[in-house]
């Protein structure tokens, strides 16, 4: 037996140094060429220090391209530095390999470049007669740590180039991105202006920690820093949207400030911050018009202690799930002045440590949307309650630690559940008439035994007293 299992375990081993042999020749496998035999010069067809260029013509006028890094499989092993050139016989060197955008993806998969790797070039050297690089063209260029653009190039992408640390940009651009999995990346050198940050821009980007948005920036595509290793953002005021997903799963994210004032819409688009897991802080400009949190903005964040909300705002808008499961979040305190507030469905559910919530002093119209604070065990007081204008079904179900709730006349609709379990609740104070009060089923059910509702005058307490019962409260304990 005792054999048995040497042998066995003899063969395992063999086979496990097999299947590492094997993925090392898979990755050092030897460059597959568009043709079968090396290149060869021609009249379209230019070979300078091993690079391959191939002359184009678009709109009647020509112009050369890289069209292969390496001649030969040797230079391919051999090769060092890749110097290109700006011209050849008069002509300028102004694309690298682009792809028609429309075959762009089938090109991709098509050529060498979806699958093979160069180990010996450390170095490129870019002239500033390139305005497009296409895609995929430098991720076989596996060794490369830093690149320096020229500002001619506005058409570019460097995505999985695993090992590419720096990258310096020399001119102004219209767009930034390109850089999806490149894991090493550690910073973006900018010596003009960027006007916006494009989809998917720094996804996967694991090593970059830092990265100051320049204050030109307007908008943010979806994606743009998802799963990156960024730690802290500030975002300055002219940017008026956020795309989808911008830096969800950021797990060393702790820090989020909005500068400046806001005078138009802030849009901050569903999932931005999802799952940020590490985000303590995040503060908003004093002041912003309109501001709009979507759902699931920041689901997830449960390291999540300090919010800072506008202090002065028009129009808020925080949507489904906006922030479900932030269970660190304290205190929860909005705009001293805002015309309309709604709070979306679950937009707080299961924030396990809210202790309080402060509601505007001055607003014109409150929602307090389905089973938006759900769950939240700790919420014991709702400041400026009575400026409430809509709560619907399950709003604040199993809020344990509830005592007291102020409505008034401004309340014209409480839904079904809307207090389901606030076992705690003792005290609810009507003020006004509840004339146009609707109270759907069970609104109280499972609340305190204890519970009085608290009314100004006898004609309160008729009108209150009715729509409990058809509510299906029995015997209601009205007092004033």
């Amino acid at each position: 037996m005792k054999k048995l299992l040497t042998l066995l375990s003899a063969i395992v081993l063999a086979l496990v140094c097999a299947l590492s042999v094997s993925a090392e020749e898979a990755e050092q496998a030897p460059y597959t060429f568009w043709d079968k035999e090396p290149y060869t010069e021609n009249e379209t067809t230019k070979i300078i220090d091993h690079v391959v260029y191939r002359l184009n013509e678009e709109n009647a006028e020509k112009y050369y391209e890289v069209y292969d890094w390496f001649d030969t499989v040797e230079a391919a092993k051999a090769v060092k530095e890749i110097n290109i050139v700006p011209e050849i016989d008069g002509i300028k060197v102004t694309k690298i390999k682009f792809y028609d955008k429309s075959n762009r993806v089938a090109n991709i998969k098509a050529n060498r470049y979806s699958g093979n790797h160069n180990y010996s070039v450390k170095k490129v050297t870019i002239p500033d007669t390139v305005t497009d690089i296409g895609a995929g063209f430098f991720s076989v260029l596996e060794a490369v740590e830093d690149l320096v653009i020229p500002a001619s190039v506005q058409t570019y992408s460097f995505t999985d180039m695993e090992n590419l640390k720096t990258v310096t940009f020399l001119g102004a651009l219209e767009a930034l991105g390109g850089f999806k999995d490149c894991t090493k990346l550690e910073s973006v050198n900018l010596c003009g202006t960027v006007k916006k940050i494009s989809y998917g821009a720094f996804e996967n980007c694991t090593a970059l920690k830092n990265f100051d948005i320049p204050e030109t920036v307007t908008s943010i595509a979806g994606s743009a820093f998802y799963k990156s290793g960024i730690t802290s953002v500030t975002i300055p005021s002219v940017v008026k949207g956020i795309g989808e997903y911008v830096f969800a799963y950021c797990e060393n994210l702790t820090e989020v400030t909005f500068v400046g004032e806001i005078r138009g819409v802030m849009g901050v688009n569903h999932g931005v911050f999802l799952y940020c897991s590490s985000l303590k802080t995040v503060t908003f400009p004093e002041y912003c018009k309109t501001l709009l949190i979507e759902w699931n903005a920041f689901n997830g964040c449960t390291a999540l202690e300090n919010l800072t909300l506008p202090k002065d705002n028009v129009i808020m808008i925080i949507g489904e799930e906006a922030f479900k499961d932030c269970a660190r979040l304290k205190n929860l305190v909005f705009p001293e002045t805002c015309d309309v507030l709604e709070i979306g469905r679950w937009a707080f559910r299961r924030c396990t440590s809210l202790e309080s919530v402060t509601l505007p002093a001055a607003s014109k119209d409150i929602t307090i949307d389905y089973k938006a604070f759900r769950g939240c065990k700790k919420l014991n007081e709702v400041n400026n309650s009575e400026n409430i204008t809509r709560i619907y079904g399950g709003a604040f179900r199993g809020c344990t630690s509830l005592k007291n709730f102020t409505v008034s006349d401004e309340l014209i609709l409480l839904g079904k559940n809307a207090f389901y379990g606030c076992s705690k609740l003792e005290t609810v104070k009507v003020n006004g008439t509840a004339k146009a009060l609707k109270i759907y089923s069970d609104a109280f059910a499972k609340t305190s035994s204890k519970i009085k509702f608290n009314v100004q005058n006898s004609v309160a307490e008729k009108n209150l007293k009715d729509r409990l019962i058809k509510s299906g409260f029995k015997n209601p304990t009205i007092t004033y």
